[in-house]
Parts: structure tokens; sequence; C-alpha cells
């Protein structure tokens, strides 16, 4: 009988060196750093598992299977978790994957790593989608389209699902769907960037995830989380530029400050050669606190000022179960004082009520 066993990610960005310092400094001497820093990782971890080299992991990531082009090649189902790394010249990703009961003897494999078939970017995502029917049908068509414009997915991987979606084993399945999510949601920043907005894709995920991509082309991370918050993420930003991202505090590195780790507030992603935070999306404790506060607008403009519309008012505040006073008060505090990124020369810093004006 399967168990519960936690999967978890770190991936390490170095900053990316400029054109002069990129021809100064091999690819070896990249790869090095690198490799120290998920040796770092390893060390810390209760599975320590030597790091492969880049031309192994591309080669490994390329494994043909029934799983498709550039997925993570399945673990054996008896020896979860299961620790791997991947390098590439300019970051490096560990995963340990595990099991996460969701339903009776029904089991989802995360988090799970996606690379794109010319390696241009790669994924590691945790989580579902409540769409991904309807994204990876879209994809589907939209690739039959433009294969010949759009190197990335040419051959899209999504049409070799429908026959291994009718596996018996809930665990088979949830690693054909985890290659799924993972295959679509890359796509879509793929294409978002031939279009020149890639944040298009986060609008038309729907469901609970967390997720970081490293473009290898344009050598940047691209780490987002939904607005619920389900599932974790935390990142750090260092000193000398260098961006990491971490599943959870339980995957910081030994010899690493864990309060120098923020976590990725829900409904925000990173991206950028020079980190910085961003909102995409209203949680849904501020999407509630709009709603009051466009319910007070309506009362105020009524222009009844009437004690049973007072009444109402409160009422409705009463309803949405936010918990006490206080509790609203603290949460309207936190939007006030939470900011995008220390103020350590990676940005002036930008308070989350420049962005959205809560007034209570």
């Amino acid at each position: 009988m399967q168990e519960h066993q936690p999967g978890s990610f770190y991936c390490y960005v170095p900053k990316s060196p400029g054109p002069i310092a990129g021809l100064l400094l091999s690819r070896t001497k990249s790869e090095k750093l690198v490799h120290s820093k998920l040796d770092a990782v390893l060390n810390s971890w209760e599975d320590d598992v030597p790091v492969s080299s880049y031309s192994e992991s591309v080669s490994s990531l390329s494994r043909p299977g029934s799983l498709p082009q550039g997925s993570l090649p399945p673990p054996s189902l008896g020896s979860l978790p299961q620790t791997q790394s991947y390098v590439y010249k300019n970051a490096g990703l560990t995963v340990k994957v595990g099991l996460e009961e969701v339903a009776a003897d029904l089991f989802r494999v995360k988090p799970y790593v996606y690379s794109a078939p010319d390696h241009s970017a790669v994924i590691v995502f945790s989580g579902c989608l409540h769409n991904l029917s309807e994204l990876a049908r879209r994809r589907s068509k939209r690739s039959a389209r433009s294969s010949a414009a759009s190197p990335h997915f040419a051959a899209d991987p999504n049409n070799a699902f429908a026959s291994s979606l009718e596996r018996k084993s809930s665990i088979e399945r949830s690693m054909d769907l985890g290659a799924m999510t993972a295959s679509t949601v890359l796509g879509l920043y793929l294409d978002g960037q031939q279009e020149g907005n890639e944040l298009i894709m986060l609008s038309e995920l729907q469901g609970e995830f967390a997720f970081v991509i490293y473009d290898n082309k344009h050598k940047q991370p691209f780490a987002a989380r939904d607005p619920s918050g389900e599932e974790c993420l935390f990142y750090h930003v260092g000193d000398d530029g260098a961006v990491s991202f971490a599943s959870s505090r339980l995957e910081i590195p030994d010899g690493e400050q864990p309060h120098e780790w923020r976590e990725l507030p829900p409904g925000h992603y990173i991206s950028g050669k020079v980190p910085k935070l961003h909102q995409f999306a209203l949680t849904p404790q501020q999407l509630v606190m709009r709603e009051m506060q466009q319910e007070d607008e309506l009362d105020s403009s009524s222009g009844s000022g009437s004690l049973r519309a007072a009444e109402g008012a409160a009422a409705r505040r009463r309803s949405l179960a936010l918990g006490s006073a206080d509790e609203l008060q603290m949460l309207a505090a936190q939007l006030q004082t939470r900011t995008s990124l220390d103020n350590d020369s990676m940005g002036k810093q930008r308070a989350l009520d420049d962005v959205f004006t809560l007034d209570l």
C-alpha cells in the first residue's frame, strides 16, 4: 500500500553575466558554481545522491518512453521519494519526487519536471490545474497550426496521453497528468514569449499551483504561485544577484539563513534577470475586502443614510466570515507593509497598497 511521501524541489539561478563577462566565464566554471550549490542542498537532504553532468541531465530529460519528450523519467513506484538533479549552464534544479494522497487510493505525483525539446526552458511544477484538458486541447490545435513557426513544441506531446490516461493505476495516471500539466504550462509560457507577453499564461491557469521556470534562452527565472496559496513557494535573492527557490523552508540548504528567505505571496510572480516581484491576481481575502468596500460605496452613494442601511452593511461584513475585527485589521496592516523585495540594490521597495488601494 502506498503512503503519503511529500515531494520537494530546490532551484538555483546565478546572476546572468553580461556579454563580456559571459565570454570570460566558461561553461565549465559556471557549471561548477551550480554543482557546488546543488551539492550543498543534497548534503542537507536525507537521501544524498551525486549531481549528474550537464550532458547526462539533458539526455535523461530526453529519454524516450511512454512520457513525453523532456519529462522527468518516471520513478520506480517502490522507491519514492526519488531525488534527481538537472544542471543547465546557468541554473540548477534538484527534485525529490513524492506522492500526495488526494483521496482514498488516489495519489498525485509531485513535483514534476519538464524540459522543452529544444532545451530552451525547463519547468518544475507542483499542484494541479482544473482546466488542464481545455488548455492542452487549445495548445494542441495552436501547435498544429504554427508548428513551423514554433520549434519549441512542434511535435506537441499532449497527444501522446490519449491512451495512457486509461491506465488503471492512479499513480501511473498521475505521472502522465503531471507531465501533461508541466508541458502545457511551459508551452503556454513559450507561446507568450513569442507573442511578447508571457503573463497571458497566468490569466489562463485555473487551479492550485506553484512553479518555477528557468528560461535558458533569456537566462532568467519565472516563478509564480496561484492566489489560493495552497502550494508553497519560497525565494531568496542574494547579495550577488543570484536567486534561489524552494518548495518549503525545510528544503533550504544548510549554511543559509532561513530568515533571509521570503514566502512568495499568493497571486504573485517573480521574473527578470534582476528578479522583481509582481502581483497578478487578488487573493481571496483581498477579493472579500474589495467586495466589502464596493458594498459600502454603494450604500453611501444611495444617499439613504438610514440606520437600516448601516445595519445592513454591518450584517454583510459579519456574514463574510473573515473572523474578528482584529484579524481584519491585521490583514490590512500586512497588505500595507508587505513589500516586493528588500531594498538591497535589487530595486525600489513597492508596497502592495500602491497597487491595490484598500480603504478600511
